[in-house]
């Protein structure tokens, strides 16, 4: 992670404490509400939060299509839209069929 990120981010997530606190994913305050390239642009200077960002900036199978993302926002429009419309033909549960996860990383 870029060093002024760290030091930014110390109070916020403190060491050794709990994991309730919050920030934005993409840490450019322009774009953190929009769904755009910016967050590939992000991890490219290495400001990704998560250690999994950081590694899509880095492996080999994945860094071209991050750099390509962070320079071409409409390469990556295109690409999104072309995802969510695959997404829309999964089958999503409703009603109780399924159940929304309090904790991601839990069953209730």
């Amino acid at each position: 992670m870029e060093p002024s990120l760290r030091e930014q981010l110390k109070p916020i997530c403190p060491q050794n404490m709990g994991s309730n606190n919050l920030t934005f994913l993409d840490q450019n305050p322009l774009s953190s509400n929009k769904v755009d390239n910016t967050f590939f642009d992000q991890i490219i200077k290495q400001r990704g939060i998560l250690p999994i960002d950081q590694a899509l900036a880095r492996d080999s199978q994945t860094m071209s299509f991050v750099q390509q993302f962070a320079l071409n926002p409409n390469m990556f429009a295109t690409k999104f839209a072309a995802a969510m419309v695959k997404l829309q033909a999964l089958d999503v549960l409703t009603g109780t069929q399924g159940q929304i996860r309090k904790v991601c990383s839990k069953f209730n």
